[in-house]
């Protein structure tokens, strides 16, 4: 069963912790950032978001995040194969 979670605001990490942010689906991606209120910008500018595929991408570009990065194909073995290309 799909079940999408709200995270209460104070289990978001500081941004300096965060090296990036992967979402995979449109839905969470919307959720996240309509929850981080006011840092909102800072992380728009700053945090690279890596999405799992083009609904997902189309979602944060509509957000206005500026670095995103997308998986070849919509799965996770992809996003994974992403996530790591990112951190060399």
């Amino acid at each position: 069963m799909y079940e999408n979670n709200r995270k209460i605001l104070s289990e978001i990490p500081e941004m300096k912790d965060i090296r990036s942010v992967s979402f995979t689906c449109a839905s969470s991606a919307r959720r996240f950032f309509d929850q981080i209120g006011e840092e909102k910008q800072q992380w728009i500018e700053n945090i690279p978001c890596i999405s799992i595929g083009e609904k997902t991408t189309k979602q944060l570009r509509e957000i206005g995040v500026r670095h995103i990065l997308e998986s070849k194909d919509t799965t996770y073995v992809s996003m994974f194969y992403k996530i790591k290309e990112s951190m060399l």
